[in-house]
C-alpha cells in the first residue's frame, strides 16, 4: 500500500534530521518535529474544530514552515490545503475564498486588511492568525507531551492540494492536486534528479504557485532531504546562499536565472 503520510515515514527513519528552514528566521524543523505537528494539528482541526476529509484549510501567507507541517495534516486527514495568492487584490482574494469554501482560513497580519473587510470573510466559522498558528507551534514544541494522532484513510485520489489558476484569460480556476499525483511526481522527479536524502535546496516560488509545491519540495519531504525557505527572491543573495548553504540542487523560473 502506498502511503500519504511522508513525514511519519522520515520521522521514523531519520527523526533528528532538519528537514526545513526559514531563511530570514533562521527558525527550522526536524522530520520528527513536523510529525509531531502535523498529529497536533490533525487532532486540532478534525476533533476540535470538527473538519472532515475534503474540507478546505486555506492559508494567506508567505513562504513558511506552517506549509509544511499543515501538508502533514492534510496527508494525516486528507483535509484539502489552499495556498491563497497574496499578491491579489482584496476583490481577487474574496473571489478564492467564495470558491473554495474553506472551512478555516490562516492569515498572515500583514494580509488581513485585504480579507477583513469581505463578506465572505465573516462567514468562515474558523479563523486563524498565522501568530496564533506560530504561537501553538512553540506550545507544541516545548511540550513533553507527545500528540498521538491515527490517520484518518486517505486514497491516491483524494485531492491534497487546490492551487489557482493565475486568472489573466477568466476567472481563477482551482487545479486539483491528488495524493496520487505528488507521489508519481516525486517518482518521477528522483528518476531524472537522482535525488536522495543528502540533496539541499532552496524553494523562491510563492507557495501559491505550483513550482513552490512540486519542482523539489514536496519530492525533497518524500526523499528525506532538506530545503530552505525564502520569502522572496534576491539574485545577490541566493547566489551566495547557494555556496554558503552547501546547495546541490537549485531551481527557478527563467527570468530568475537570467
Amino acid at each position: 500500500m502506498i502511503t500519504t503520510d511522508w513525514l511519519a515515514k522520515w520521522s521514523a527513519y531519520n527523526p533528528d534530521k532538519v528537514a526545513v528552514s526559514e531563511y530570514e528566521t533562521g527558525n527550522n524543523l526536524t522530520y520528527a518535529q513536523l510529525d509531531l505537528l502535523g498529529n497536533s494539528f490533525s487532532s486540532l482541526f478534525t476533533v476540535d474544530f470538527g473538519l472532515k476529509k475534503g474540507d478546505r484549510l486555506a492559508i494567506l501567507a508567505e513562504n513558511c514552515l506552517e506549509y509544511i507541517y499543515l501538508l502533514s495534516v492534510a496527508q494525516k486527514t486528507g483535509i484539502i490545503l489552499v495556498p491563497l495568492n497574496y499578491r491579489l487584490t482584496s476583490r481577487e482574494i474574496e473571489f478564492l475564498l467564495t470558491d473554495s469554501e474553506p472551512a478555516v482560513l490562516i492569515t498572515e497580519d500583514k494580509f488581513l486588511d485585504k480579507v477583513n473587510d469581505t463578506a465572505v470573510f465573516q462567514k468562515i466559522e474558523r479563523k486563524l492568525s498565522l501568530a496564533e498558528v506560530i504561537a501553538i507551534r512553540e506550545k507544541v514544541l516545548a511540550s513533553s507531551n507527545k500528540q498521538l494522532f491515527s490517520p484518518l484513510s486517505v486514497s491516491q485520489d483524494d485531492a491534497a492540494l487546490i492551487i489557482y489558476t493565475s486568472g489573466t484569460t477568466a476567472f481563477p480556476k482551482g487545479s486539483v492536486y491528488t495524493h496520487g499525483m505528488m507521489f508519481w511526481n516525486s517518482i518521477n522527479t528522483q528518476l531524472r534528479l537522482d535525488i536522495t536524502a543528502n540533496d539541499r535546496s532552496i524553494n523562491i516560488a510563492p507557495p501559491f504557485h505550483t513550482g513552490s509545491w512540486n519542482v523539489l519540495l514536496t519530492p525533497f519531504l518524500h526523499h528525506g532531504a532538506y530545503t530552505l525557505l525564502m520569502k522572496s527572491f534576491d539574485a545577490a543573495k541566493v547566489l551566495e546562499i547557494l555556496e554558503k548553504e552547501n546547495l546541490t540542487i537549485f531551481w527557478a523560473v527563467p527570468t530568475m536565472l537570467k
